[in-house]
């Protein structure tokens, strides 16, 4: 029988991974650091007062660099409701 998922009930250390809670040791830092600078790159594309050589460099790879971290971070089992795995 599946476990329900209350407020009175604590999740253990396998159903909170699976609901997206991570403890900071758990995190990759050169990722989140890869993050941050792809969100830098966005912050920076946007300035109007950014030369327009500049914003096509830009451009040409701060949205694909992302996408290249979601696929990193994609897990297929967070898809699946908890109660089938």
């Amino acid at each position: 029988m599946p476990k329900s998922i209350g407020a009175h009930m604590r999740l253990d250390e396998s159903e909170r991974f699976r609901h997206g809670e991570m403890r900071l040791s758990q995190r990759i830092g050169w990722l989140d650091a890869l993050r941050g600078f792809a969100m830098l790159c966005v912050i920076m594309g946007h300035l109007s007062g950014m030369d327009q050589q500049a914003k096509i460099w830009l451009y040409s790879f701060h949205m694909p660099l992302f996408y290249i971290i979601l696929g990193r971070c994609f897990d297929m089992r967070s898809m699946i409701p908890y109660w089938l795995v």
